[in-house]
């Protein structure tokens, strides 16, 4: 059964008057679920998969992250980074 919210009020949902004592979260879903059109349908999924941490792409998978220091050495500035740019002389004092 649901916890918290609308179950332990006994309100309905703004999916109509559905007694939610009487329905899990499961039940709830399918039933909502299955009134929905398929491009519908497959945004609900998309919208699953990122909030569990899968990619659309691999189910079951989850995106690998960089770990500190994976950039070290691919980024170069240069030696005059700190100095005036030429454009910007006739506006400084």
């Amino acid at each position: 059964m649901l916890e918290g919210g609308f179950a332990k009020t006994g309100r309905t949902s703004i999916f109509g008057n559905l007694n939610l004592k009487k329905m899990t979260a499961e039940q709830l879903f399918y039933k909502n679920f299955s009134l929905l059109t398929n491009e519908q349908k497959a945004a609900v999924l998309m919208v699953m998969e990122a909030f569990l941490g899968k990619s659309p792409n691999k189910p079951g998978s989850k995106k690998k992250r960089a770990g500190y220091g994976s950039l070290k050495g691919t980024l170069k500035m240069s030696a005059d980074f700190d100095e005036p740019l030429e454009d910007m002389k006739e506006y400084m004092y």
